[in-house]
């Protein structure tokens, strides 16, 4: 719908057929949802034994999990434009706004916007991870009506890495006075080199555990009171980004170029070619 209401360099893709996204300062925005294609997989492998040795019953076993994410979307496949009435605006000698001057729907209506933005290319992400888990616990029988139920489980997740090492991070220096952005493979001007995930795992994810159940008498009635204390890790996902050199990122911002239009804020895309 885009290319067909002459607007240039969006995706070609049908996956990203739609109306481009419009903003405004003095409207609601006009935005269509982002399509997004997902294939995600997850191998795992565990066992647990068993082993009973008088009072104690103990507990050991391991996991091992293998995740794959394997996204597909482009964030701005079908161009986003932001019109706030600079480019009609009235600006005094000293490049001053002028009150009362500048409308967003007038930007919209001259096509002039004052943010354009585009993303598409290789849109498909092949995230992989992987997930280390052991346990030990002993169910301890102190007495009749008292057990102490005790263990500890260790837990590693491995950051997200890209099958393609198409991801990127910034090194910043002390006192963040710089930066430098850093891909899989390189090393930072600032902290020298990066992992290939670009950042550290944790690896201290020790997880105690340590219920108390029991059954005093009371009265001549029994009654359950457990108390339970565990505490337990989760994987980190956050907001991974990841991008591809092939990728298509521009952003044009101007109040006096009249090149920049809805129908030219980006030149004709050429074919990208995917991944082998």
């Amino acid at each position: 719908m885009a290319a067909n209401i002459g607007i240039q360099g969006t995706s070609p893709a049908p996956l990203n057929y739609g109306p481009p996204n419009l903003s405004f300062t003095n409207f609601g925005n006009m935005t269509d949802g982002t399509p997004l294609v997902k294939r995600d997989q997850m191998s795992a492998l565990r066992d647990a034994m068993t082993v009973v040795r008088g009072l104690h019953s103990m507990t050991f076993g391991g996991e091992y999990r293998r995740v794959q994410s394997n996204p597909t979307t482009d964030t701005y496949g079908r161009g986003s434009y932001v019109f706030t009435g600079l480019l009609t605006s009235g600006f005094d000698n000293n490049e001053v706004l002028l009150p009362g001057t500048g409308f967003d729907f007038a930007d919209f209506l001259f096509g002039f916007p004052n943010q354009a933005k585009i993303r598409y290319g290789s849109s498909a992400n092949y995230f992989r991870s992987s997930a280390y888990s052991a346990y030990a616990v002993d169910d301890w029988k102190v007495r009749s009506n008292l057990s102490l139920n005790l263990g500890l489980r260790y837990e590693y997740f491995s950051p997200y890495t890209e099958k393609y090492d198409r991801l990127s991070n910034l090194d910043l220096a002390p006192g963040v006075t710089g930066a430098a952005v850093v891909t899989p493979g390189q090393s930072g001007p600032y902290t020298g080199a990066f992992p290939r995930a670009l950042i550290d795992g944790d690896h201290k994810n020790f997880s105690p555990r340590g219920p108390l159940p029991g059954a005093p008498r009371q009265r001549n009635t029994w009654w359950c009171a457990p108390d339970t204390a565990s505490f337990t890790t989760a994987p980190f996902t956050g907001n991974c980004r990841a991008i591809s050199p092939a990728s298509r990122r521009l952003r044009r911002a101007s109040r006096s170029s009249p090149a920049s239009t809805m129908r030219c804020a980006w030149p004709p895309a050429s074919p990208v070619p995917a991944p082998s």
